[in-house]
């Protein structure tokens, strides 16, 4: 999921994961269940396992959602190549 901050990314990938029945992964929530603020260096430790995880799982067949913000389509762009099965920029 791409976009700025408080522009309902949460919320709308909250929906998509039900609806779906995918995998919803976000750094924020999870730098904010170990007590790291959002924009904390630790980030990096979580997202790279965040990629592997969703790249296991849509290789696998399975839907997986990264609620990441990916500001940058660049960003996004060069790591969705990753995936082999279709990857959807949505904003």
């Amino acid at each position: 999921m791409c976009g700025l901050p408080a522009l309902g990314k949460i919320a709308r990938t909250r929906e998509l994961a039900i609806k779906r029945h995918a995998l919803r992964l976000s750094p924020d929530e999870w730098l904010i269940a170990l007590d790291y603020a959002a924009e904390d260096p630790a980030r990096l430790r979580v997202e790279a396992p965040q990629w592997t995880v969703a790249l296991e799982l849509a290789h696998a067949g399975d839907t997986v959602i990264l609620e990441n913000g990916f500001w940058r389509r660049a960003k996004w762009a060069s790591r969705s190549n990753s995936f082999t099965s279709t990857a959807t920029l949505m904003n």
